[in-house]
């Protein structure tokens, strides 16, 4: 008998996905703010700006990390170039 309490992994990805979206929305919405903020010499506030985008940052990584161990993605679409180990863009995180 199947659990109805139970989410959907389609329905569990798609939430996660439109958190992660707002995330990076905000993140970059910070570093604008933050860069406006110094450019007009307003050096404190800029770091506040800043210092807000860790805990973004952290939550996406979490994010990716729930999809990646539940399996909750593309498999296809993730193996593309995987065969080779060179250096793209990204890899440091």
């Amino acid at each position: 008998m199947t659990d109805h309490n139970e989410i959907p992994e389609a329905i569990v990805k798609l939430k996660i996905d439109a958190l992660a979206k707002r995330q990076f929305e905000e993140i970059l919405r910070l570093v604008e703010e933050a860069k406006k903020r110094f450019i007009s010499g307003e050096y404190q506030p800029a770091e506040s700006s800043l210092l807000a985008i860790p805990s973004l940052h952290s939550s996406i990584i979490e994010a990716c990390e729930h999809i990646l161990e539940e399996g909750l993605f593309d498999k296809k679409k993730e193996d593309v170039g995987a065969e080779k180990e060179e250096y793209r863009p990204g890899n440091y995180l």
